[in-house]
């Protein structure tokens, strides 16, 4: 095995790998930790990136779709050399959620074209936390049952959540997401009607400065200051 064994980590983990290439750098990853590291964190990132929840797309979308195609000039495709090694590690990070936000998109049309844009943007500012070279992952626990994964990044100043296996709320409640500035609970959005399951949600508040992240079960609609105790805290830990 030569040094460019340690570009397949981006390949191996989307199964992409032919079968003579995929066993020998199994072998590989047996004893190379940076690989290992590497692998969990690409499929981390597909797992994050496959939270979306799948829903019928309207009859009326398809033609909407196609009246565009037919009216939008298509440029004929770039042509760009392919190398099989030697992939730097970060673009494979970003081709990874790049393939799994794709993979995904047809699972996520949204009832109108507006809000279809909408999921749009906020698959790509996920995709844009997951792929950043200062990305930070952070984890805990939901009082009640449920997990917390915390990715988040200085240079977006953003931060996305990934709830797994998270009880529905109580009838009337939400679970909201705040972030803690200075001891002091900032709103960073409300998880919807208090969906259960798995939730992936980029937070509504900037990371710059914050210390810890917070879960409470609030009102339907969310409060401004929580009106419960946290069920969920995860330091920022450096």
């Amino acid at each position: 095995m030569n040094a460019d064994v340690h570009s397949l980590a981006g390949p191996y983990a989307l199964d992409a790998l032919p079968p003579d290439e995929r066993a020998a750098f199994e072998a590989h990853l047996a004893s190379c930790s940076t690989c290992q590291a590497d692998v969990d964190e690409f499929r981390l990132t597909a797992t994050r990136l496959g939270g979306a929840v799948a829903e019928t797309p309207p009859p009326a979308l398809k033609n909407k779709v196609l009246t565009e195609i037919r009216q939008t000039r298509q440029l004929p495709p770039p042509v760009v050399p392919i190398k099989r090694r030697g992939t730097p590690r970060r673009t494979w990070l970003v081709a990874a959620a790049a393939l799994v936000v794709l993979g995904g998109a047809g699972g996520v049309t949204a009832v109108q074209v507006g809000n279809a844009q909408q999921a749009d943007r906020e698959r790509n500012a996920i995709a844009a936390v997951l792929a950043a070279p200062d990305s930070r992952t952070f984890h805990g626990t939901v009082r009640g049952g449920g997990t917390v994964t915390l990715v988040a990044s200085t240079n977006q100043d953003a931060a996305v959540v990934v709830l797994d296996q998270l009880p529905a709320a109580p009838q009337g409640k939400d679970y909201q997401l705040w972030m803690v500035h200075d001891n002091r609970l900032v709103s960073a959005g409300v998880v919807e009607h208090g969906k259960p399951g798995r939730v992936v949600q980029i937070m509504d508040e900037s990371v710059e400065g914050a210390s810890a992240f917070g879960l409470t079960v609030e009102p339907e609609g969310g409060s401004q200051q929580p009106t419960t105790a946290p069920i969920s805290e995860v330091p920022f830990q450096t």
